[in-house]
């Protein structure tokens, strides 16, 4: 039970980041640039 009240309120927080890091990251630069630099960073 307490696994599922900590696994809950972090994956709202996933669902409601993700698409406004999404947004953050299309405004600065392109996706394409933006994927780019993430995989010359891994």
């Amino acid at each position: 039970m307490i696994a599922t009240r900590w696994k809950t309120p972090l994956l709202l927080l996933g669902i409601v980041t993700s698409p406004l890091l999404l947004a953050g990251c299309s405004q600065t630069t392109s996706h394409g640039m933006s994927v780019a630099k993430l995989t010359d960073a891994i």
